[in-house]
């Protein structure tokens, strides 16, 4: 602290005041000296007070608003096609969302809604997971030279390395079966779940008819 002062004392007075500090015009200096140094103090001090009195409220505004600002809603998916013989036939043990390769036709074709998964599958052949036996009717063209594949032709499913080799896993373990659930939407890409399914025995399938009779009454009912 001494140091410091004795740095201030060089700064603002020269050899001539320091050595004689009753020199002329010392003590006129040194009450500026103060001065400014009590209007930077008392400066800083505003400074500090303007800045909690409007600054901080203002942070715990914003805060408090980006805190009630609802969350980003998931978008919708657009549903093209549901295997309901799939959820009757098969108890579902786990489900993934894949992609599929298709041509342009055929995506033209599902976005009009013209695909049935109802009597297809999902098999392990060469080198990946293929739908099997899914109908998309063919896209009606304008351009006569375009021919459309075929209606029922495998299509090659897209997923990740560590889901394949769990669904070839479960798909390889008795009595369980890789069924496609539905069809659909999904940021602007058609997408296709497929379910690890369990099939269900006599009174299985008769509980999930009564269920869904009940169902329907309730609803009848309202």
């Amino acid at each position: 602290m001494k140091d410091l002062f004795e740095l201030w004392w060089a700064f603002y007075f020269p050899d001539s005041v320091r050595r004689d500090p009753s020199a002329s015009g010392t003590s006129l200096r040194m009450t500026y000296c103060c001065l400014v140094h009590l209007t930077v103090v008392i400066g800083l001090f505003v400074c500090s007070k303007l800045f909690i009195v409007l600054l901080i409220p203002t942070f715990a505004t914003m805060a408090k608003e980006k805190q009630e600002q609802p969350a980003k809603k998931k978008p919708a998916l657009v549903l093209f096609a549901s295997n309901r013989k799939a959820l009757f036939n098969y108890e579902i043990v786990e489900k993934k969302e894949a992609g599929i390769v298709l041509t342009g036709s055929e995506v033209k074709s599902i976005r009009k809604g013209r695909i049935t998964i109802t009597e297809s599958y999902a098999k392990f052949m060469n080198d990946g997971l293929f739908l099997i036996n899914a109908h998309i009717s063919p896209y009606q063209s304008h351009q006569k030279n375009l021919k459309d594949p075929s209606p029922t032709r495998s299509r090659k499913l897209l997923l990740h390395q560590n889901e394949l080799d769990r669904l070839l896993g479960k798909s390889q373990e008795k009595g369980l079966a890789l069924v496609p659930l539905s069809v659909y939407l999904k940021n602007n890409k058609i997408k296709i779940e497929i379910g690890v399914g369990r099939g269900k025995k006599k009174h299985d399938k008769r509980e999930s008819i009564k269920k869904r009779d009940d169902e329907r009454r309730i609803r009848r009912e309202e």
